[in-house]
């Protein structure tokens, strides 16, 4: 089964937490079993049930590097609401295109997200 996880950044300290989501009056904490922590909505995103190439969880915002056949492309990671999937969308093409985020062998390496990190965003795709 896979495991149900969220992440947000708080309103207080700025660091993340990992954990359940609980919205009540209509404001999101993340609750991790020790702290419920308030966190800003726009960060809040769920953990896709992967993992990068050293072990770090992919969560829907992140910035990820795919390798694939000698080149790399940056993509972010997002719910897809029409086909109920997290999808990578490049962000070197216009319009952005978008893929499964399943792409079997090739490796995926977070290298930041969209709230942190937005510089990133301004990426694209090379030689590996």
């Amino acid at each position: 089964m896979r495991e149900i996880l969220f992440r947000g950044k708080s309103k207080n300290n700025g660091k993340w937490y990992q954990g359940d989501l609980v919205t009540v009056a209509h404001k999101r904490f993340i609750d991790d079993d020790v702290v419920k922590e308030r966190v800003i909505p726009e960060t809040v995103g769920q953990y896709t049930g992967l993992t990068d190439k050293n072990g770090k969880k992919i969560f829907e915002g992140d910035i990820v590097v795919v390798y694939a056949r000698g080149y790399h492309t940056v993509c972010t990671v997002s719910w897809a609401e029409t086909v109920a999937h997290f999808q990578l969308w490049q962000i070197n093409t216009v319009p952005k295109t978008s893929t499964n985020l399943n792409l079997g062998n090739y490796d995926f390496e977070v290298i930041g997200n969209i709230h942190d990190n937005p510089e990133l965003l301004k990426g694209g795709a090379s030689d590996a």
